[in-house]
């Protein structure tokens, strides 16, 4: 076990936790995602990876709990590993929706009257900022039906506010960040929250009947949709990402998969604070084409000899690119690569330079 790799693993997923729960965001989700990968082969069951949320570390505002735990949600990267999950769950009918990426929040309503607004925090204790959620878009102080529970949802800034007034800030997600907790509230009128949940007096039978009481609250929710067949899910998910996606006002960063059934997805459990009757469904790595210099041959220090494509430099996910590991001479004469060859490269997990396919 490379105890000095998880040492160092576990030390900047820490670090990007509280950054992120904390509004104060460094790193992309697809690096976070990266080391979050690296740390389960290496130590599947480390508390890294299993906690959730972060603890607070702002006085700014003052602390309430959740009145349920606010969990998250695995992740799978290809549709084969999300058959894999699927294969065991006897499902007839899956939910699909939108991963949106945002800041998560809690609404209370008590008959409905929204009475408080909780950030998720650590999960269980988080950041209370009623005024300031009052005023953003989407919100309702009264509902129409008389509801007493509490709504779970997503803070967002929409890309045009981001462009017209927030183009400073690295992207909106940051933007939405630096607004959401300001205590002049400032701002705070150009997010908007996505519903997704409600939990409290009113029972569902599937995900869809859910999304539809909510949708008759006025309240705005992400896209969804429902599919008997896996392989239909699957197609809708590369059509989103390759197409859909880029005509959407907000950032989506994949599609969440639930069983629709929510008395057969509750009744799966969870595992540390996640369902087992869920998956979020992450979009494809970046990638760009390139142009093939040659092929190195490398020496590690296990004496074991790698072939390295060297090329043309690209930019892929705002890094650049100049060579990547081809592993093993099999997936060199796979690839049947040449010099001068087009060549799709990627990020896998949004770090690690791959070379997906000669042109």
């Amino acid at each position: 076990m490379n105890t000095e790799r998880i040492t160092e693993l576990s030390k900047k997923i820490n670090q990007a936790r509280q950054e992120y729960y904390n509004e104060q965001p460094t790193i992309s989700d697809k690096v976070y995602d990266a080391w979050i990968d690296e740390l389960k082969l290496l130590d599947p069951s480390h508390k890294a990876i299993t906690a959730i949320g972060a603890p607070i570390i702002s006085d700014e505002w003052k602390k309430a709990k959740h009145q349920m735990a606010m969990g998250s949600l695995d992740k799978v990267n290809t549709p084969e590993e999300l058959k894999d999950w699927a294969k065991d769950k006897n499902c007839k009918n899956w939910f699909l929706t939108e991963k949106l990426d945002g800041l998560s929040i809690e609404l209370i309503y008590e008959q409905g009257k929204l009475i408080e607004a909780i950030t998720r925090g650590d999960g269980e204790t988080g950041d209370a900022i009623l005024a300031n959620v009052a005023r953003m878009a989407g919100v309702k102080s009264n509902l129409q039906q008389d509801f007493t529970g509490s709504l779970r949802g997503e803070i967002m800034m929409k890309l045009s506010v981001h462009q017209q007034f927030f183009s400073d800030k690295a992207n909106a997600r940051n933007g939405a960040a630096g607004l959401a907790k300001r205590l002049d509230g400032i701002g705070v009128d150009k997010l908007h929250i996505y519903f997704y949940q409600a939990i409290g007096d009113v029972e569902f039978k599937s995900e869809i009947e859910q999304f539809e009481w909510l949708t008759k609250q006025e309240l705005t929710t992400p896209n969804f949709w429902s599919f008997d067949k896996l392989d239909d899910l699957i197609d809708h998910w590369r059509d989103y990402q390759d197409d859909q996606r880029d005509k959407l006002d907000y950032e989506v960063d994949g599609l969440v998969v639930r069983i629709d059934n929510l008395e057969q997805q509750t009744a799966l459990g969870e595992k540390d604070l996640r369902p087992k009757g869920a998956r979020a469904f992450k979009f494809d790595h970046a990638s760009a084409i390139t142009t093939l210099i040659n092929v190195l041959w490398q020496i590690g220090n296990s004496g074991r000899i790698t072939p390295v494509a060297v090329f043309e430099p690209i930019i892929v996910d705002g890094a650049e690119l100049r060579q990547a590991s081809l592993h093993n001479a099999a997936r060199l004469n796979e690839l049947q690569l040449y010099k001068g060859c087009s060549i799709l490269v990627s990020r896998r997990n949004g770090v690690i330079p791959f070379v997906e396919e000669r042109l």
